[in-house]
């Protein structure tokens, strides 16, 4: 019998749900702190954040199934063998943070944070001219789930959508122009608002560099949902000084959490939230993993080819 381990805290409708679809096979429940070797051992699949350092001990595993489309921990060289599919849960996270992401645009742009600021300390004053989606030039560096669903929520206030991703491809449906990451330089001046949805690998570091964000038009909305690292921080928080960058929301930072004494902190159009758009903060988000995983457990049990399988040199899920 078939032994799936499952790290992942999941409310009951969901474990019901992998339970349907792991029937036949031995299902454990557990979590990532009590994970050890002899739970391990000879499980097949493990589902959820397992500890690196614990893979080793994994002997018969044949598939590793995260609850993130983040995959940043197990790319690294020697930390997974090959012969594992690494497969993430790209797909259930679109929603949750395009919507974040969406929200937070919205908030700067409308200054909205500046008014809490105001709200706390009893202040009744105006801050002026704001901005409107409609009509804005929206720059996409990563139109996958998150960034396409981000996409839609733009245009369909407006927005001209423009998306920049690795290789040229059809152009989809919520876009109006889409370029490869070699023409970023060339687009990159065009934008009112800058928003990255990118996974954590080598060629994604610092993807909106201290250069690039030169190029980057004065008072342009700079946001992240993607990771932290995508973003030289302190050029960013540099930029926010000269008016540069005008507003930046950002879910993600490097490093995380964002040390006290970084000067992001306390710059008033800086608005920060920590790393909170994804996660099981959403009750659908949970339910659209739940979904994801059962795929690949009754693949795994079948024998069949697994999907979202990661391809470990970008981070990326492959291409299907």
């Amino acid at each position: 019998m078939k032994k799936i381990v499952v790290l992942s805290q999941f409310n009951e409708a969901c474990r019901d749900i992998l339970a349907q679809a792991a029937e036949g096979a031995e299902l454990i429940f557990s979590s990532a702190e009590e994970a050890d070797a002899t739970l391990l051992a000879d499980a097949g699949m493990i589902v959820g954040p397992v500890a690196p350092e614990l893979l080793p001990s994994a002997k018969k595993l044949e598939v590793l199934q995260l609850q993130s489309a983040g995959a940043d921990a197990y790319i690294k060289p020697g930390v997974l063998p090959e012969t594992v599919d690494l497969c993430n849960a790209t797909g259930a996270y679109g929603l949750a943070v395009a919507e974040h992401l969406f929200a937070g645009i919205l908030a700067v742009m409308k200054k909205l944070h500046r008014y809490r600021d105001n709200q706390r300390e009893l202040v009744w004053k105006g801050l002026g001219l704001v901005g409107t989606m409609l009509g804005a030039t929206v720059l996409i560096i990563g139109p996958g789930d998150i960034g396409g669903t981000l996409a839609v929520m733009c245009r369909a206030l407006g927005a001209h959508i423009i998306c920049v991703r690795r290789r040229r491809t059809e152009k989809p449906d919520f876009a109006d122009e889409v370029y490869t990451t070699e023409e970023l330089d060339a687009v990159l001046p065009r934008a009112d608002i800058v928003a990255l949805a990118v996974p954590g690998s080598p060629e994604t570091v610092h993807l909106l560099s201290r250069e690039r964000i030169a190029l980057l038009k004065d008072g342009v909305i700079v946001a992240n949902g993607g990771r932290g690292t995508a973003i030289d921080t302190d050029a960013l928080a540099e930029a926010m000084d000269s008016g540069k960058v005008g507003y930046a929301f950002l879910d993600v930072t490097d490093p995380e959490p964002l040390p006290p004494e970084h000067p992001l902190w306390k710059k008033p159009d800086v608005f920060i939230t920590p790393h909170v758009a994804g996660g099981y903060n959403m009750i659908e988000t949970q339910f659209r993993i739940a979904r994801v995983v059962a795929k690949n457990i009754r693949h795994y049990l079948a024998g069949e080819p697994r999907e979202n399988i990661v391809d470990r040199k970008t981070g990326y899920r492959k291409p299907k």
